[in-house]
């Protein structure tokens, strides 16, 4: 039997139909026709009046549908419409491991998890559902929520800076950061590694809890595969760098610019944009999501030029009820690979002042264009 029919016989035996569409927000959840059909409105985003819109019946197969939205299926097609925006059957087959993951950890069933050969890499930490407990009523899940939100990070010592040369590196002047910006963000260089490193700091920035390192050396295969590296591991799910530093300008700004790579703080900070945090990485964490989430601000993407626009929609959607926007090159002023940031600061000020847009990320609409 295959992992996803033994998950669908377990949601059916134990009877957490309810449990499911509580987690996903769902208002007016009732019991029908002698417990076998269970309704429910769409969670608020969806602005739907339809108090019997989501409809899942109690048999084996989990038979449901969504009225109006042309979403039929099982229970994985109501997850993956309400979480991942899928509105068509190749879409629910795309996002079929996140759909497991989800409700794997609602549910504590990690026995059906393979984080090594799955559909796709996910890290065994991440959990997909950790955005949706500071909201729901279960303590059981609140609990859950606070556990993962409240992980640390080791702290490290200072002394680990002796490890390596603390002076400007030429690599980085070349990518626009001067000196004064890399004595700020504490840039050093490893001679055993070749690279160049920067200290990651906790949330509040009171303790170094991991060092990153960028190669430049000669080897081109390490260039290629392993140009990022953590020489003093952290787990950089429940961080966002840059987040001490920045966070009186973005009280100040209101708003927030979340990059995916230190190298863009440190040049948004430079120009005078200092409102500027990042994920480390192109795929947020829950926690990430949480994080930006209160600082109760804008939030805007700028993310690579080559990031696809519905993975960044994803994203946002993990922004529950925020207002998010997204930084898109229309005119070709960026490479594949660059920043919105990394062409420097006339184009990056032309690019958030006319190629800003905003993100609906509860449906499939197009993006709206927004004047300042």
């Amino acid at each position: 039997m295959s992992d996803l029919r033994e998950i669908k016989n377990r949601i059916y035996d134990e009877e957490l139909i309810i449990d499911i569409l509580e987690a996903l927000e769902c208002l007016n959840i009732n019991e029908e026709q002698n417990g076998q059909l269970f309704t429910a409105q769409l969670p608020i985003e969806f602005q739907s009046n339809n108090k019997r819109a989501v409809q899942v019946k109690n048999n084996e197969s989990l038979t449901s549908h969504i009225r109006n939205r042309g979403i039929q299926g099982d229970i994985f097609s109501i997850i993956g419409y309400i979480l991942f925006d899928c509105q068509e059957f190749e879409d629910v087959k795309e996002n079929l491991y996140e759909i497991k993951a989800w409700i794997c950890n609602l549910f504590g069933w990690n026995e059906y998890m393979d984080f090594v050969t799955g559909f796709k890499s996910i890290p065994k930490k991440q959990e997909w559902n950790s955005w949706l407990k500071p909201y729901l009523s279960s303590n059981k899940t609140r609990d859950l929520f606070e556990d993962n939100l409240n992980r640390k990070n080791r702290p490290i010592d200072r002394s680990i800076f002796t490890r390596y040369i603390m002076k400007p590196h030429y690599e980085f002047i070349k990518s626009g950061i001067n000196c004064q910006t890399q004595r700020e963000f504490e840039i050093g260089f490893c001679m055993d590694t070749q690279r160049v490193i920067y200290p990651i700091y906790d949330n509040d920035g009171k303790e170094i809890v991991g060092i990153k390192g960028r190669y430049v050396g000669k080897n081109k295969d390490v260039a290629e595969q392993k140009k990022y590296l953590y020489l003093i591991p952290c787990d950089k799910s429940i961080l966002l760098y840059n987040l001490h530093r920045a966070l009186p300008y973005i009280q100040e700004k209101q708003e927030v610019y979340v990059f995916e790579s230190a190298k863009s703080c440190m040049l948004a900070y430079q120009y005078g944009f200092k409102n500027a945090v990042s994920i480390e990485g192109n795929e947020m964490s829950n926690v990430q999501a949480y994080l930006l989430i209160q600082l109760k601000v804008p939030i805007i993407f700028c993310f690579d030029k080559d990031m696809d626009l519905s993975f960044i929609k994803k994203q946002a959607k993990l922004i529950r009820g925020g207002i998010c926007y997204t930084i898109l090159d229309k005119e070709d002023l960026l490479n594949e690979k660059d920043s919105p940031i990394d062409r420097g600061k006339e184009t990056w000020e032309y690019l958030i002042k006319k190629h800003k847009y905003k993100l609906n990320c509860y449906n499939s609409q197009k993006l709206k264009g927004v004047k300042k």
